[in-house]
């Protein structure tokens, strides 16, 4: 039970709501400043909902790749999505260009959901923890992330 609170908190740091902007000295160089900023955000994405919570007007896009694209255009000063995702499309075709800042804008769970009482959640437990701790992990981090796991 412990490992399975273990790796929901790694995937938690890997799947939290980040955000990226197109230069650190512009408008936006934290969480703070997404109220005066002009945001980009897929729609109906978890980030857009947290936004309407916060009341920060934001423009919706209809997928990553569009509102990154808005974001090297200068058309808005943020983006806000998942962190692993920005990293990798950033990675591929942004790099240089684009940053995604540390600020994490609202932590996201997941987990891997298995029947009460079942057999086969040692079994996963266990084969979770050998990936994550293998150097191949790291090595796919750094492939289609940029940087090592967290």
């Amino acid at each position: 039970m412990f490992a399975a609170l273990i790796l929901t908190a790694v995937f938690t740091a890997q799947l939290a709501s980040s955000f990226t902007v197109d230069r650190i000295s512009g408008p936006v160089a934290s969480v703070n400043d997404l109220g005066r900023a002009r945001v980009g955000v897929v729609d109906k994405s978890p980030s857009d909902d947290y936004l309407a919570q916060q009341f920060i007007r934001r423009t919706t896009y209809p997928d990553v790749n569009a509102g990154l694209a808005a974001l090297a255009r200068g058309d808005i000063d943020a983006f806000v999505h998942d962190a692993p995702i920005l990293r990798h499309q950033i990675l591929r075709e942004y790099r240089g260009r684009l940053a995604i800042l540390p600020d994490v804008v609202e932590a996201q769970s997941y987990g891997i959901v298995l029947p009460p009482g079942s057999k086969d959640r040692e079994a996963v437990n266990q084969a979770l923890l050998h990936v994550l701790s293998s150097p191949e992990w790291q090595a796919l981090n750094v492939k289609y992330f940029g940087k090592t796991g967290e």
